[in-house]
C-alpha cells in the first residue's frame, strides 16, 4: 500500500499596489501625483501613479495666467522645486499677452499706479 502525506504550502503574497490614474499633465495633475509621490515616500505605501495627457510635454497651459505672490501654490511651488524667481517688473514697463502661439499684444509703459 503507498501511503501519502499532505503538505498545506503557504505562499506569502503582497498584495497589488494601488494604481492611480491622473488625468491630465497640466498644473493641477502634476502636482496631485508629485504630492501623490511625496506621501507615499513618507509612508512607505505600495503605489503607482501614471499621467495621462492628450500633450507630450508637461504644464499644460501653465504660463497662461499672471504670475503674483497672491498665487500661493505657485510660489510653494518655486520653493518646494528650488526655483529662482525675478522680479521683472521693474526692468520692464511693457505688458505682452502670448496666445501659445504668437504674441498678440504688446503694450509699452504699463507702470502700476502708486
Amino acid at each position: 500500500m503507498v501511503q501519502a502525506t499532505q503538505v498545506q504550502l503557504q505562499v506569502d503574497v503582497a498584495p497589488p499596489p494601488l494604481r492611480i490614474a491622473v488625468i491630465g499633465a497640466g498644473a493641477g495633475g502634476s502636482s496631485a501625483a508629485f504630492w501623490i509621490s511625496k506621501a507615499k515616500e513618507r509612508q512607505d505605501m505600495k503605489v503607482e501613479v501614471h499621467i495621462f495627457d492628450k500633450n507630450d510635454y508637461v504644464g499644460g497651459k501653465l504660463g497662461g495666467s499672471v504670475f503674483v505672490r497672491a498665487n500661493k501654490n505657485m510660489f510653494r511651488a518655486t520653493e518646494e522645486f528650488g526655483l529662482n524667481v525675478t522680479d521683472l517688473s521693474r526692468e520692464d514697463d511693457d505688458m505682452t499677452v502670448w496666445d501659445g502661439d504668437q504674441v498678440i499684444l504688446t503694450v509699452s509703459d504699463c507702470q502700476p499706479e502708486p
